[in-house]
């Protein structure tokens, strides 16, 4: 038997309001899809600044803004 260690300060929780729960999710209710192992959630736009500090202090830094290329493979599927 091994034991784990798992390290999380919750500063994404707290900084965000709770936007980002403390297992890195955002709310459900703003989910697009899931694919390719990515959560693809909508940030609103009065909540990015929030999204953002949340992202800043991630620590496992599991949580990225989507790039346009991303974007774009949503969009066009066929062009990946």
């Amino acid at each position: 038997m091994r034991l784990m260690t798992i390290f999380s300060t919750e500063q994404h929780y707290i900084l965000t309001k709770g936007f980002f729960d403390v297992n890195n999710v955002p709310p459900w209710d703003t989910w697009v899809c899931y694919l390719d192992r990515y959560l693809v959630s909508w940030v609103p736009p009065v909540l990015e600044e929030l999204a953002s500090a949340g992202i800043r202090v991630n620590p496992e830094e599991c949580i990225q803004w989507a790039t346009p290329a991303f974007v774009n493979s949503l969009i066009n599927p066929d062009v990946r």
